[in-house]
């Protein structure tokens, strides 16, 4: 669906014909492929890839074991194919990377295959929105004992990493000029699994976590849209909220949060049949 939004092309004519894309694979744009940003770019916007990235880094060799090195350069990548700012977490919520991308490499990485004398970005020290360690129960549903990368770089909070990709999404339309136009393609990982959201807001909803998850999510457009409104540009900006498919609908999961925040009352997929990795329309309608 990624691919698709930014190419408008059918994903099957792509590479992947089945399946997601791994965490490990080379970049599934090509960087000759006319796509949002690069259309955007060309007719003087700025633009910005904030969130969930999962459309891959660099280039594959002829091995069948090649996979993303996340302590080099990450290239090609976004900035490669129309996009002047990146900040990323690089697949999904909870994959095994357990950090944030911005622009070529992982952010805040102390040691890795990089120049000597290259200044890395990252946060300050003792951060609250980031750790030392990344753990398998971090990882969405817990798949990852013993396969959580070795980097040495600032690991994801899952429960605040809403807040922080919110905050670079909205610092980096602070930063645009008023006489020139921008594009963001701002990608939340709410309302994915792992269900996470910050302790402020768990505990709130009458629909369980899953509900906290989506007043994440709430908040997060609500900051965006608030920041148009102050920098004084919100009319004359568009603004597309779409998703990639529809809400997780499994009932015979008793102990899903989905499942929970159903027999609350919530209506996850509305009066769709099915949901996510279904073929029915709960799986694939989404709003726009």
């Amino acid at each position: 669906t990624r691919y698709s939004l930014l190419t408008g092309r059918y994903c099957w004519r792509a590479s992947l014909k089945s399946g997601v894309l791994s965490t490990f694979a080379p970049l599934h744009i090509e960087t000759t492929r006319l796509n949002m940003a690069s259309l955007l770019k060309k007719h003087g916007y700025s633009t910005a890839a904030v969130g969930k990235w999962h459309l891959g880094y660099g280039t594959a060799d002829d091995s069948p074991q090649w996979r993303t090195d996340y302590t080099a350069e990450l290239t090609p990548g976004p900035l490669d194919i129309g996009f002047d700012y990146h900040f990323s977490v690089p697949s999904n919520h909870g994959d095994l990377t357990g950090v944030f991308v911005e622009n070529r490499f992982v952010y805040g990485l102390r040691s890795g295959k990089f120049p000597e004398g290259t200044k890395i970005a990252g946060p300050v020290p003792d951060d609250d929105d980031f750790k030392a360690t990344y753990e398998a129960a971090d990882a969405e549903g817990g798949r990852g004992a013993g396969r959580i990368l070795d980097l040495d770089a600032p690991r994801r909070k899952n429960e605040r990493v809403m807040a922080v990709l919110t905050d670079k999404a909205t610092a980096w339309i602070e930063r645009q000029p008023k006489d020139k136009p921008f594009f963001l393609y701002f990608t939340p990982v709410a309302v994915h699994n792992p269900v996470t959201p910050d302790e402020d807001l768990a505990g709130k909803s009458a629909a369980g976590l899953y509900g906290d998850w989506i007043h994440e999510l709430d908040r997060s457009v609500g900051r965006i849209l608030d920041t148009l409104d102050r920098q004084g540009v919100a009319k004359e900006t568009l603004v597309v909220f779409t998703s990639d498919n529809g809400g997780v609908f499994r009932p015979q999961n008793t102990e899903s949060f989905q499942t929970k925040a159903f027999h609350a009352g919530l209506r996850v997929n509305g009066d769709l049949r099915g949901g996510k990795h279904d073929v029915w329309e709960g799986g694939f309608k989404v709003p726009f």
